[in-house]
């Protein structure tokens, strides 16, 4: 497991104090913003529709293959 860095304060022009927070760090304070990141990033559930059972399109050699016209003996 990977340690965290020790907090590393930045102070703005100004004299604000800052810190510099890493994205663990972040979520482990604010739970429900984890849920919502988690949510946001699932993969949506994928029904198949109407055109699922239908036949796939030939590709252009075989509709080429059907167009040629064969001698007839």
């Amino acid at each position: 497991m990977t340690q965290m860095p020790e907090e590393r304060p930045y102070t703005a022009p100004g004299g604000t104090t800052l810190y510099r927070v890493n994205p663990r760090f972040f979520f482990a304070q604010n739970p429900d913003l984890a849920q919502l990141a988690i949510d946001a990033l699932q993969a949506p559930d994928v029904l198949p529709d109407a055109r699922a059972g239908r036949p796939r399109r030939a590709s252009p050699v075989d509709a080429q293959r059907r167009r040629q016209v064969r001698p007839v003996s």
